[in-house]
């Protein structure tokens, strides 16, 4: 029986058996004095006490797993980035063991994948398309086209400025998040990073999301793709934060603008969403919830988020910021509204807004379209509006968004440059 099958305490009274291993070419799984002797595994360390045969990168990560134990806190555990607790970097790829890639064989399950990612993007076209159809069936396209024709171009510029500063403050505020979690590089690779995610997010139909995007950036410098999505993750949270606050104190100005059932049922589900957001920062207290994979991984989320808003200096900055992101985003609807003369306030927009832009969130339509205008219509129509000005305004806005994502394309055809370029 070759070591690799022996149990861990036969081996350790065995020492000779994982010599003779070694002695054949460095192998670790028995058949090693059946190979010829090939080139070392750099990933390997000696086999002895310190190794125990395992990998080197694994026996380095426990290590300094056990070290933050002890409460040591070397410098070397911590420049290792391994997954220790608060404060701790994440891991890199290319410290631990490279997991078995089954899934791989025969190409059968990425095959799947790919099909159900097609076929998820033909049905997003689908829902899209057809609630566009629905739209248009009951206002005239002419008369919309009239509205578009006749806007305000000065104010629209203004518009996709304002869009434009969001997305900046965006990636910035991820580069906080991902900085606490102890990520690397500046916060010009997160903002970068941030475009192009929006790019794919509007400017492309494409199945690969903006947040997918921004995880594999994270992953293409060594981290693995689960501790970038953790980060992904909290950003996306933090911002949503900053839009329930925004609509809530504006609901607080305006409580008579929208009639009193929506007004409740809009409240109710933005309280909701405080609440949980609440709970989700102190769910790391309750050890016994990680008896469940889920809630285990519901906990790491929620440690990684305590760590990001361990006191209140960092809560007020990433609140403040996320309110500022969004102010900028009402800002462009705001003016895109009075390019096309709807004669309401701020506020007003500040109300309706918010639970537009919750509802494009959900994964049914390409970027939120058709989901966007038929929301936008049916909030204003009960304030009075008229259904062409507001799709216009719809239409018009969304144009706004994919054109501020326009940066994020060219960011993307100089990586691919930069990555093709021949070298001397």
């Amino acid at each position: 029986m070759g070591d690799a099958g022996r149990p861990l305490a036969h081996r350790r009274r065995c020492p000779l058996a994982a010599g003779r291993g070694r002695g054949h070419g460095g192998g670790l799984d028995g058949g090693a004095d059946r190979r010829p002797a090939g080139p070392r595994d750099p990933r390997r360390e000696p086999l002895g006490a310190a190794g125990r045969g395992r990998p080197a990168g694994v026996h380095r990560l426990l290590s300094g797993g056990d070290a933050h134990k002890r409460g040591s806190g070397s410098a070397p555990a911590r420049d290792r980035g391994a997954i220790a607790g608060p404060g701790a970097g994440p891991a890199r790829t290319e410290e631990t063991v490279p997991a078995r890639r089954t899934d791989m064989i025969a190409g059968e399950p990425d095959d799947r994948h790919s099909r159900r990612a097609r076929l998820g993007l033909v049905l997003r076209l689908a829902v899209t398309l057809g609630i566009l159809w629905l739209i248009f069936r009951n206002i005239d396209f002419s008369g919309v086209l009239a509205v578009m024709k006749s806007a305000h171009w000065p104010g629209l510029a203004l518009a996709l400025l304002m869009q434009l500063l969001s997305t900046w403050l965006a990636g910035f505020r991820w580069y906080l998040v991902m900085r606490e979690l102890g990520f690397g590089h500046s916060s010009g690779f997160y903002v970068r990073s941030y475009f192009k995610g929006t790019f794919f997010n509007q400017g492309l139909p494409t199945s690969i999301g903006g947040d997918a995007m921004r995880v594999l950036d994270v992953a293409g410098n060594g981290f693995r793709k689960r501790d970038a999505f953790k980060g992904v993750f909290i950003d996306r949270i933090l911002g949503l934060l900053g839009l329930l606050l925004l609509n809530l104190m504006a609901n607080a100005l305006l409580p008579d603008l929208l009639p009193r059932g929506v007004f409740w049922i809009i409240n109710i589900l933005v309280l909701g969403g405080v609440a949980g957001f609440v709970a989700l920062v102190f769910l790391h207290r309750l050890h016994w919830f990680e008896r469940w994979r889920l809630s285990a991984y519901l906990l790491d989320i929620s440690r990684k988020l305590h760590q990001v808003l361990r006191d209140g200096r960092r809560v007020l900055r990433q609140v403040g910021l996320s309110l500022a992101i969004h102010a900028f985003s009402i800002l462009n609807i705001y003016l895109v509204g009075r390019s096309v003369g709807l004669d309401y306030d701020i506020v007003t927009f500040a109300v309706i807004a918010p639970p537009v832009f919750l509802l494009t969130l959900i994964p049914v339509s390409l970027a939120g379209w058709g989901i966007r205008e038929g929301a936008m219509i049916g909030l204003f129509t009960l304030l009075g509006a008229d259904k062409t000005v507001v799709l216009s305004m719809s239409l018009l806005y969304g144009i706004i968004l994919v054109i501020a994502s326009l940066p994020g394309l060219w960011i993307t055809l100089q990586g691919r440059l930069h990555r093709h370029r021949p070298t001397a």
